[in-house]
């Protein structure tokens, strides 16, 4: 979680970026929704509630940040 959000982070903090590229390099994050998705599927009924926080928690975060960059977007994405 830490290292999705310091990377949400230095990509909104990016003055010079246009929201369109900071948008585009959100979506880039493609990869970890993937692994979200990957991880979703291995959830069981063993899984702790912790961890099925802590992965929820990981895909809002994304989702989160692309809505503060255009909210036409994180709308669909939320």
């Amino acid at each position: 979680m830490e290292k999705v959000n310091k990377l949400i982070n230095k990509v909104l903090s990016c003055k010079t970026w246009s929201n369109k590229r900071k948008v585009a390099t959100l979506l880039y994050i493609d990869t970890l929704l993937e692994h979200d998705c990957h991880v979703y599927t291995q959830l069981g009924t063993g899984s702790t509630k912790k961890e099925v926080l802590e992965i929820k928690n990981k895909s809002r975060a994304i989702y989160r940040a692309i809505d503060k960059i255009d909210k036409k977007q994180g709308e669909g994405c939320l």
